[in-house]
């Protein structure tokens, strides 16, 4: 199902044969992510001001409509998502969650698990090339993709809810959800 490798990025870049990545002959600006398409391989970098990447509905808006660009490529066969900085994404912003009403919550985990979701099922060949820290829904972001691909001198990958037991349940009956 999901294939975790610990490779550099330009290891993955040569294995997959994108050796002109930085050569964008598009650049779709967005709010928090970029879009470029390079021959058939799309790239989305996730950007942010504060450089972690934090899934919020700002986040959740701008990679969907990333999304909706790589899609909009018919000559696309692959999405390699990457990030600037030191953090690929260090998941949910926590501090939104603490202020919000029971229903806000609710929405907002929905909306988070309709992205998984549509990522998980893209109908392209997802590689995310992991360039930092990853963390929590971050890390869930990247086990979204087909593959998920990191260096693992550059960050730490980390998923706490394990520890709690709080993903154990979700994710199984999320993954059974799936036809």
């Amino acid at each position: 199902m999901f294939r975790l490798s610990l490779r550099s990025r330009s290891s993955l870049l040569h294995r997959l044969g994108f050796c002109g990545l930085r050569r964008a002959s598009e650049n779709v600006p967005l709010r928090r992510c970029t879009v470029e398409k390079v021959d058939q391989c799309v790239v989305v970098r996730l950007v942010s001001e504060n450089k972690e990447n934090r899934v919020n509905p700002e986040f959740l808006d701008a990679f969907h409509k990333a999304l909706d660009q790589v899609e909009s490529y018919e000559d696309a066969v692959s999405m390699v998502t990457t990030s600037e900085g030191k953090h690929f994404s260090l998941g949910l912003e926590l501090e939104l969650l603490a202020g919000s009403s029971y229903s806000e919550f609710m929405k907002y985990m929905s909306d988070v698990q309709d992205l998984f979701r549509r990522l998980f099922t893209f109908p392209l060949v997802t590689v995310a090339a992991v360039n930092g820290h990853i963390y929590a829904a971050g890390a869930l972001l990247g086990l979204c993709h087909d593959h998920i691909i990191m260096n693992n001198s550059k960050g730490f990958f980390c998923l706490p809810e394990v520890l709690y037991i709080i993903i154990v349940h979700t994710l199984c009956s999320y993954i059974q959800s799936f036809p």
